[in-house]
């Protein structure tokens, strides 16, 4: 059977092409049990993140997952693979490789952006090249909902216990819990203004983000001049 690393090969190959970049980024966790995580890029601007427990194993991931992404673009014929495990190529979605030149700060009001964490570590995988050093950079999401908000109390759950999308979260991604008690409709974004403050005082606000489809914050980059209004995930992941 043709692995994916031959597949993406032949395929690059077949149109003169540049072939796929296999670049190891970090490797995490004990010696005796390291994860490699490997990014995969080409120049048809497919970039995937590929982890295991060797680097044979991440290269072959990342290369699973962009074969996977030019199956579902239509590039490769369905039918020319049934030989292959689709099914769980189908399992594995692409992941949105970002590398992080400095911190990074999103602030997402999971009262009307629900599922808007749950995607985005879903989808996306951060990593910076100056992982070695003892503070590098990270993605910092800040999440805000009134305490007994269902959406808030489940993902403060799931993190807690290390359950859900927060089982596997890689170290370049730093999570904050902002809760309010008071049951005014407005608290939760009046406790992101406050927080945004503090946490922006002295950074640049071209690397903040705030994610909510309430009007209320529709002028905060008015505000922290050079920031970012996303109304939705699809509009955060434009800037990135």
């Amino acid at each position: 059977m043709t692995s994916a690393k031959n597949k993406l090969q032949e395929y690059y190959q077949s149109r003169g092409l540049k072939l796929p970049t296999y670049t190891t980024i970090y490797a995490e966790g004990p010696a005796h049990d390291l994860i490699w995580i490997c990014a995969l890029t080409t120049d048809d601007n497919i970039e995937t993140g590929g982890r295991g427990s060797s680097k044979k194993e991440a290269e072959k991931n990342a290369a699973e997952i962009a074969l996977q992404r030019l199956i579902l673009e239509g590039r490769i014929p369905l039918q020319k693979h049934s030989e292959e495990r689709l099914s769980s190529y189908y399992e594995k979605k692409p992941k949105k490789l970002i590398e992080l030149t400095s911190d990074i700060y999103i602030f997402v009001d999971v009262e009307n952006m629900h599922h808007f964490v749950t995607r985005l570590l879903n989808e996306v995988d951060f990593y910076a090249d100056n992982y070695q050093q003892s503070s590098y950079y990270q993605a910092h999401i800040y999440i805000f909902g009134a305490t007994h908000h269902p959406t808030f109390k489940k993902l403060k759950k799931d993190e807690s216990d290390c359950e859900g999308v927060f089982e596997n979260r890689d170290k370049f991604i730093k999570i904050h819990f902002e809760g309010v008690e008071s049951m005014h409709r407005d608290a939760a974004d009046v406790m992101m203004c406050v927080t945004a403050g503090r946490v922006l005082n002295d950074r640049e606000a071209r690397y903040a983000y705030f994610v909510s489809s309430d009007r209320f914050i529709a002028s905060l980059d008015d505000i922290f001049d050079g920031s970012h209004v996303c109304p939705d995930y699809e509009s955060f992941i434009g800037y990135l």
